[in-house]
This record gives C-alpha cells, structure tokens and sequence, in this order.
C-alpha cells in the first residue's frame, strides 16, 4: 500500500504555461533506498547534546526521484524557500520512525517463568 503525500505550494510556480499548485511524492523504494541511503546523520555530541545533520544532496535526489508527475521534476528548481523546505520535510517524513502503538492487552495468564499456559506446579 502506497502512501503517497501530497504538498500544497504556498506560492504557485509557473510551469510550461500552466501553474504547478501542488507536488506529489511517493515513497522511496528498497532499491532507491539501498542506493541513496538516509538522507540525514544523526547522533550525540560528547557534551550528549543530540543533533541531526540533513544531507541536501541527498534529499534532492529522493525529491527529483519521488516526485510523482515526472514531466515536471525540473519545476522543483524554481520553488521559492518556503515550498522547498515543505518538499524536505515530506522526504525527511517518509524516515521518521512510526509511532510505536501499545501492545495490546492478553486474556491469557502467564506461569512463574514467564510463558503463557505453564505454571510451576
């Protein structure tokens, strides 16, 4: 199942004589993925303070490659900073970790050791 995402244009870019309104980006595939990997760095400094470094190249790439409506990938280059940093935050999106959900609660009782349906008798 796709999750395409969809990214309203604050300010309408004018393509072949036709306003471009909005940009679609599908997700990255394995092997898309496989070569062009994360497209941010993260970890601690020694003073423990984390932080995130966005490799732009790289989101470029995933940008030019994910866009839906391939006729129109050169009208990235024209999208004012707004708009653009709308499209990396949409790349970025589809790498953030889903949010775990909590387990879901079992009828079934669990023995001294641990594992459901043995007791220690």
């Amino acid at each position: 199942m796709s999750r395409t995402t969809t990214i309203a244009l604050a300010e309408p870019v004018l393509w072949h004589d036709q306003h471009l309104r909005e940009i679609a980006l599908r997700p990255p595939t394995f092997a898309e993925y496989m070569e062009l990997g994360e497209p941010y760095a993260e970890g601690y400094a020694r003073s423990g303070i984390y932080f995130r470094n966005v490799d732009y190249p790289t989101v470029r790439e995933y940008a030019q490659r994910l866009m839906v409506d391939q006729d129109k990938v050169h009208a990235l280059s024209l999208l004012g900073l707004a708009d653009s940093r709308k499209v990396r935050d949409a790349i970025l999106d589809f790498f953030r970790e889903p949010e775990a959900s909590e387990p879901s609660p079992t009828a079934s009782s669990s023995g001294s050791a641990g594992m459901p349906g043995q007791s220690s008798v």
